[in-house]
C-alpha cells in the first residue's frame, strides 16, 4: 500500500486553521439559527463538524511540528555554539602555555608592552619575536597596509589579561635578561 496519500494530509499550518476556524463558524451560525444546514442538506452538517475536527487536529499538528522543529533547530544551534566556544577556549589555554616558555626576545616585547601599558605596540615588520607571539597565538598584526619597517602588533585580549596577571614575573626575567646582556658585553 501507497503511503504517498500522507503527504496530501500535510497543509501548512494557515490553511488548516483557515479551514478550522470558518468550520467553527458555519457550526456556530447553526447552532444559533442564522444559517440552516438542514435546509441545504442532512449531509452538511455531518460533513461541517467532521471536517472541522479533521482540520482542527491538523492544526495542532502542524502547530506542535512547527514548535519542535524550532525547538530542535535552537537545541543544535545551542549544542554548536557551546562546541564552538570549548574549542576556542582549549586553543585560548594552549596559547597561554607559551607564556611560560617565552624567549628571551619574545620576552622583552612583552615586558616593553607592559611598560607602556598597552597590549598594542609598532616593532618591526620581519622581527622574529613578533612572529614567533604570533606563531604562539598571543600576538596578532591588524590587517592594512603600514610603513615597510614598523607594523602595528597586538596581544590578544585573552593573552593581554594573563600577561597582566603574570607583569611581575615578566618583569623580573627582563631585568635578568638584561643583566646577561650586560655581562656578555
Amino acid at each position: 500500500m501507497d503511503s504517498g496519500w500522507i503527504k496530501a494530509l500535510e497543509l501548512p499550518a494557515k490553511v488548516t486553521g483557515g479551514v478550522f476556524v470558518a468550520c467553527i463558524v458555519i457550526w456556530t451560525c447553526d447552532r444559533v439559527e442564522v444559517l440552516n444546514l438542514d435546509g441545504i442538506g442532512t449531509w452538511l452538517r455531518t460533513t461541517v463538524v467532521l471536517l472541522g475536527i479533521l482540520s482542527g487536529c491538523l492544526f495542532v499538528f502542524s502547530v506542535f511540528t512547527d514548535f519542535w522543529n524550532a525547538a530542535r533547530g535552537w537545541q543544535k544551534q545551542r549544542v554548536e555554539n557551546t562546541t564552538q566556544n570549548n574549542a576556542i577556549i582549549a586553543a585560548q589555554k594552549k596559547s597561554l602555555i607559551h607564556l611560560d616558555q617565552l624567549s628571551e626576545q619574545e620576552n622583552s616585547l612583552v615586558a616593553a608592552a607592559l611598560k607602556e601599558d598597552s597590549p598594542s605596540f609598532t616593532y618591526w615588520a620581519n622581527a622574529s619575536g613578533a612572529g614567533q607571539l604570533i606563531a604562539k597565538g598571543l600576538l596578532y598584526s591588524p590587517a592594512g597596509s603600514y610603513h615597510m619597517d614598523h607594523f602595528p602588533f597586538t596581544f590578544h585580549d585573552f593573552a593581554w589579561e594573563e600577561i597582566k596577571v603574570r607583569r611581575d614575573a615578566v618583569l623580573a626575567r627582563e631585568t635578568e635578561c638584561e643583566e646577561r646582556r650586560k655581562r656578555r658585553r
